[in-house]
C-alpha cells in the first residue's frame, strides 16, 4: 500500500487485513512541481505571464526554476495540513495516540507484521480469507457481490427530488466535444454545466441542487457563466449546495463562491483566488533556427500584442490592467457570496491555496463534510423533512470513455477501444501534468485570462 491517503481511507473500517509480504508505504505528503524555465532559457523563450498575486503559483512553472518563497510557504502549509488531518483521523480510528501514529509512519516503510504490531491494521491474511471473514460477519447465506452490481433499495417515485450536477476537470468555455484523444473529454464545459444547472432549476419537482465540484480551475469566462447559472436558479428560489471533491481551486472555487452553502473535505485543496495571463515571446527561439519575423500592424499599439515578440511597455501595462480587472471581479464574486469585504477576501486570496480545514477558518467554506452531508444540507435548505429519503436525479449525463471516443472519431466502439488503450500512454502522472501545462500554455498564448490552481503531483 502506498501513500497516506490510501491508509487514511481504510482506517474507518471495523477490521483491516494486510496480505503477507506486503509493505506499508505511508510516510508523508510530498508535492512535486515541474518547472520549465531552464528549458525556456536554453531555447530563448521568454515567459511574460503575470500572476495576481504572489501566491498565484501556477505560472511559476514557466516563470521560475524552483519554488518562490510564497509558493513554498503555501505548499508547505498545505502539505502539513493534509498530513495532520491524516494522522489525526488514523489515530482516532485506530484508538492510538497521534504521536504513536506519527512515529510509526514517519519512520519509514513497514512490513506487514510490523504494521500489525503497531496496531495500524488488524490481521495478516489473504484476500479469500478476508472474504470468508466478511461473509461470516454478515451471517448465513451472505455472498460477495461487486460494487458495480449492487442495486440499492428503490425509492418511491413520489419522493422529493434533489438534483446532482457534477463538474470535474478543467473548466473550459463552450461545449464538451473536441479535444485530444489522449486526454479526458471535457467534464466541466461551461455550456453543458450551466445548462445542467438551469435545467435542474427549471424542474419544479427538484427541491434543491447539489453541485459537486472537483476542479483545479480554468477559464474565468467559463466560470462566470456557471456562477451566473447558479445565481439564476437561486433567484427562482432553488437553493444550491456545493460539495467539494479533492480540489476546488481557482476557477473551481469561482463557480462555488455564490452557492448557498459550501462543504469541503478537510483535505480538499481550495481557494487559489487569483488569475494570470500574458504570453510566451517565441521570437528568440525561432531566430535560433533561422526563422525571422517582420510585422505590419494597424489599429493601435495593442494590435500586435500577441505576436512572436515581447510586449511593449504599453502592451504590458494594458495586459496587467486587464488582469487586475479580472482579479477584482473574482474578489467581488467571492465577497458577495461569502459576505466579506474586498479587503477581507484579498487577505485570504492573492492566489493562495488552502486545505478545507484551513478554509473553514478563512471563511471560504461553511462546513467540513462529504457528498452525503451535502445531500442532507440540501434536504434542509429545500424544505424536505429530515426523515424523508429523497430521490437523486443527475444532470448532465456523462458519456463513457468509449462513447466519447466513438463520438470524437465517428468509429465503432471496438475501434474506439483500441484508441482508448493507446490513450493510456498519457496516464503517467508526469506526462499528464506536462500535457496540462501545454494546454495551459496554449490558452495563455492565445490571449486568455486563466484561473488555474497550482501545478503539482501529490505523493
Amino acid at each position: 500500500m502506498s501513500g497516506p491517503s490510501a491508509l487514511h481511507s481504510l482506517t474507518a473500517a471495523d477490521e483491516i487485513w494486510i496480505q503477507p509480504g506486503t509493505d506499508l508505504f505511508a510516510t508523508g505528503v510530498t508535492f512535486e512541481t515541474e518547472f520549465l524555465k531552464g528549458l525556456f532559457d536554453k531555447i530563448d523563450v521568454k515567459s511574460e505571464i503575470y500572476p495576481f498575486y504572489e501566491y498565484k503559483n501556477a505560472p511559476n512553472s514557466y516563470n521560475e526554476a524552483a519554488y518562490t518563497e510564497p509558493h513554498r510557504e503555501a505548499m508547505t502549509a498545505l502539505a502539513e495540513s493534509i498530513w495532520n488531518v491524516s494522522l489525526n483521523d488514523i489515530a482516532e480510528d485506530r484508538g492510538l495516540s497521534v504521536d504513536a501514529v506519527r512515529s510509526a509512519l514517519e519512520s519509514g516503510p513497514k512490513t506487514a507484521q510490523e504494521t500489525i504490531d503497531l496496531e495500524l491494521m488488524d490481521k495478516l491474511g489473504w484476500p479469500e480469507e478476508a472474504e470468508d471473514a466478511a461473509k461470516e460477519r454478515a451471517g448465513k447465506d451472505s455472498e460477495i457481490i461487486e460494487l458495480a452490481s449492487y442495486i440499492p433499495p428503490s425509492i418511491s417515485l413520489k419522493a422529493p427530488l434533489i438534483a446532482v450536477v457534477g463538474g470535474e476537470g478543467a473548466i473550459v468555455t463552450g461545449g464538451s466535444e473536441g479535444g485530444s484523444p489522449f486526454s479526458s473529454p471535457a467534464g466541466f464545459a461551461s455550456d453543458a454545466i450551466a445548462r445542467a444547472i438551469l435545467d435542474a432549476g427549471d424542474n419544479e419537482k427538484v427541491k434543491a441542487i447539489v453541485f459537486r465540484v472537483d476542479s483545479g480551475g480554468g477559464s474565468p469566462t467559463a466560470s462566470d457563466q456557471i456562477w451566473r447559472a447558479i445565481k439564476r436558479v437561486q433567484e427562482n428560489g432553488k437553493p444550491v449546495v456545493v460539495s467539494m471533491g479533492s480540489v476546488a481551486a481557482s476557477g473551481g472555487y469561482y463557480v462555488a463562491a455564490g452557492a448557498d452553502y459550501i462543504m469541503a473535505d478537510r483535505s480538499t485543496i481550495t481557494g487559489s483566488i487569483g488569475i494570470f495571463g500574458g504570453k510566451f515571446a517565441l521570437e528568440g527561439a525561432f531566430n535560433k533556427i533561422g526563422v525571422t519575423f517582420d510585422t505590419v500592424s494597424v489599429g493601435g499599439d495593442f494590435a500586435d500584442a500577441y505576436g512572436a515578440g515581447k510586449f511593449t511597455q504599453g502592451q504590458e501595462a494594458e495586459v496587467k490592467a486587464w488582469l487586475k480587472r479580472g482579479y477584482d471581479r473574482f474578489l467581488g464574486i467571492v465577497g458577495e457570496g461569502r459576505g466579506m469585504t474586498y479587503d477581507e477576501v484579498h487577505a485570504v486570496a492573492r492566489g493562495r491555496v488552502w486545505s478545507g480545514e484551513d478554509a473553514i477558518d478563512k471563511g471560504l467554506v461553511d462546513e467540513i463534510g462529504g457528498f452525503i452531508d451535502a445531500i442532507e444540507k440540501a434536504k434542509e435548505l429545500g424544505g424536505i423533512d429530515a426523515d424523508v429519503t429523497p430521490r437523486l436525479t443527475y444532470y448532465p449525463r456523462r458519456k463513457t470513455g468509449f462513447e466519447a471516443l466513438e463520438s470524437l472519431f465517428g468509429v465503432s466502439e471496438e475501434t474506439a477501444r483500441v484508441a482508448y488503450m493507446l490513450g493510456t500512454v498519457a496516464n503517467n502522472d508526469r506526462v499528464q501534468i506536462l500535457i496540462e501545462d501545454l494546454a495551459t500554455a496554449d490558452s495563455v498564448n492565445s490571449g486568455q485570462m486563466l484561473a488555474v490552481g497550482p501545478r503539482m503531483r501529490e505523493q
